[in-house]
């Protein structure tokens, strides 16, 4: 078969698979990041107006007791 000095040559289906997962995985990283960001940031708005007392909150987390 193959010789220790031989390599054995991979088709281009397995780069295409790694490339593949790669996108994949950074775009669920970004997407969960930003995911995130966003309830911490509705959760900060909800608080700083319930601070300035401009009513009830209205948003739907926990953080707003």
């Amino acid at each position: 078969m193959f010789n220790k000095s031989e390599k054995k040559k991979k088709g281009p289906a397995v780069a295409i698979g790694i490339a593949t997962l790669a996108v994949y995985g950074a775009y669920s990283m970004v997407s969960k990041i930003k995911g995130m960001t966003t309830d911490k940031i509705s959760g900060l708005m909800c608080r700083m107006k319930k601070k300035k007392g401009e009513g009830e909150c209205d948003c739907e987390s926990e953080d707003c007791d």
